[in-house]
């Protein structure tokens, strides 16, 4: 066990080396950007079709608040769909214990 932050980065660091430090960090990214692209394609798209089909006129161009909860919930659940992949890539990335590459992620040893 780790006594505390600073003896959890030098055990780390001389145990494991530098980029043991970094592991995760390309899965998180591409986890990121995922959540993202996921989110800000379709908001707009399920603002204008959840606002048709809840015939919210959009007065001076702001919908009511029930299109702005329905699109925001069709927004959410895509960026979740989208980024569950590199989520699960992460995971199991962070929780490798030797050579850690996206390969061994990716397809399991059976």
């Amino acid at each position: 066990n780790y006594k505390n932050v600073v003896n959890t980065f030098v055990r780390v660091t001389t145990e494991e080396g530098v980029g043991s430090l970094y592991k995760g960090m390309i899965p998180n990214i591409l986890r990121g950007m995922a959540m993202n692209v996921g989110m800000l394609a379709c908001y707009d798209q399920a603002k204008e079709v959840s606002g048709n089909l809840l015939g919210d006129p959009f007065e001076d161009g702001q919908p009511r608040l029930t299109t702005k909860l329905a699109s925001s919930a069709i927004a959410g659940f895509t960026a979740a769909l989208f980024s569950i992949p590199f989520d699960l890539m992460k995971s199991r990335l962070m929780n490798m214990r030797k050579d850690p590459s996206l390969e061994k992620c990716l397809i399991p040893e059976l």
